[in-house]
């Protein structure tokens, strides 16, 4: 979610029996090269080395 506008930057909708963090890559993929990323939120799933990386690789 932007900030500043309060727009939904990226979302996905997945069956419970879908894994959370490979979800993160395309999300962060759908959000274009030059918007800033500064926070990421997310339930514990995604709390994990790769997903951590994966923020951090795009600025977050």
């Amino acid at each position: 979610m932007g900030t500043d506008t309060g727009d939904i930057r990226a979302v996905e909708f997945t069956s419970s029996r879908a894994e959370d963090c490979p979800m993160l890559t395309g999300l962060l993929g759908g959000i274009p090269a030059g918007g800033e990323i500064s926070t990421v939120t997310g339930n514990g799933g995604f709390d994990t080395r790769g997903c951590r990386s994966a923020i951090f690789a795009r600025g977050g």
